[in-house]
Protein backbone atom coordinates (compact mmCIF):
# COMPACT_ATOMS: atom_id res chain seq x y z
CA UNK A 1 0.00 0.00 0.00
CA UNK A 2 1.05 3.29 -0.95
CA UNK A 3 0.94 6.36 1.81
CA UNK A 4 0.83 9.33 0.64
CA UNK A 5 3.82 11.90 3.18
CA UNK A 6 2.90 15.26 1.62
CA UNK A 7 1.16 17.04 -1.12
CA UNK A 8 1.83 20.98 -2.50
CA UNK A 9 0.54 22.62 -5.59
CA UNK A 10 3.37 24.00 -7.34
CA UNK A 11 4.15 25.97 -10.46
CA UNK A 12 7.08 23.24 -12.18
CA UNK A 13 9.96 24.44 -12.97
CA UNK A 14 10.93 22.07 -16.06
CA UNK A 15 8.60 19.85 -17.89
CA UNK A 16 6.99 16.60 -15.74
CA UNK A 17 4.27 13.92 -16.83
CA UNK A 18 1.11 13.59 -14.63
CA UNK A 19 1.65 10.09 -12.69
CA UNK A 20 -2.49 10.27 -13.70
CA UNK A 21 -2.65 9.98 -17.24
CA UNK A 22 0.90 9.75 -18.33
CA UNK A 23 0.64 13.04 -20.21
CA UNK A 24 3.75 15.55 -20.74
CA UNK A 25 3.21 18.66 -19.31
CA UNK A 26 5.74 22.07 -19.52
CA UNK A 27 7.20 24.20 -17.13
CA UNK A 28 5.18 26.64 -15.75
CA UNK A 29 2.03 24.21 -15.06
CA UNK A 30 0.53 24.19 -11.92
CA UNK A 31 0.73 20.36 -10.42
CA UNK A 32 0.17 19.08 -7.51
CA UNK A 33 3.53 17.26 -6.56
CA UNK A 34 3.14 14.43 -4.14
CA UNK A 35 5.62 12.71 -2.10
CA UNK A 36 4.67 9.11 -1.61
CA UNK A 37 6.53 5.81 0.60
CA UNK A 38 5.76 2.30 -0.54
CA UNK A 39 7.79 -0.78 -0.80
CA UNK A 40 10.26 0.10 -2.88
CA UNK A 41 10.86 3.51 -0.82
CA UNK A 42 9.99 7.23 -1.36
CA UNK A 43 9.08 8.63 -4.07
CA UNK A 44 8.11 12.08 -5.88
CA UNK A 45 5.17 12.19 -8.31
CA UNK A 46 3.06 14.96 -10.05
CA UNK A 47 -0.39 15.19 -11.09
CA UNK A 48 -1.88 17.65 -13.80
CA UNK A 49 -5.06 19.83 -11.87
CA UNK A 50 -7.26 17.27 -13.72
CA UNK A 51 -6.03 14.28 -12.82
CA UNK A 52 -5.97 16.07 -9.47
CA UNK A 53 -9.45 16.42 -9.97
CA UNK A 54 -10.54 12.97 -11.10
CA UNK A 55 -8.46 11.64 -7.70
CA UNK A 56 -10.64 13.52 -5.20
CA UNK A 57 -13.71 11.82 -6.47
CA UNK A 58 -12.49 8.68 -5.74
CA UNK A 59 -13.57 6.71 -2.64
CA UNK A 60 -11.07 6.94 0.49
CA UNK A 61 -8.07 4.15 -0.21
CA UNK A 62 -8.70 3.60 -4.41
CA UNK A 63 -5.18 3.40 -5.48
CA UNK A 64 -4.74 4.22 -8.87
CA UNK A 65 -1.42 3.33 -11.48
CA UNK A 66 0.53 5.25 -13.63
CA UNK A 67 -1.48 6.33 -16.81
CA UNK A 68 -5.12 4.46 -15.46
CA UNK A 69 -6.50 8.13 -15.65
CA UNK A 70 -5.87 9.00 -18.98
CA UNK A 71 -8.87 8.06 -20.48
CA UNK A 72 -11.29 9.88 -18.13
CA UNK A 73 -9.01 13.00 -18.26
CA UNK A 74 -8.85 12.88 -21.93
CA UNK A 75 -12.96 12.87 -21.46
CA UNK A 76 -12.49 15.65 -19.10
CA UNK A 77 -10.17 17.82 -21.18
CA UNK A 78 -12.15 17.49 -24.82
CA UNK A 79 -9.26 15.02 -26.00
CA UNK A 80 -6.27 17.13 -25.79
CA UNK A 81 -3.48 14.80 -25.66
CA UNK A 82 -1.14 17.34 -23.64
CA UNK A 83 -0.72 20.18 -21.11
Amino acid sequence: MTEVIGQKTVKIRKDHMCFGCGRNFHKGTLMERSCVIDSDGIWTCYLCPTCKKISASLKYGDEFGFGELREEALKKDGGADNG
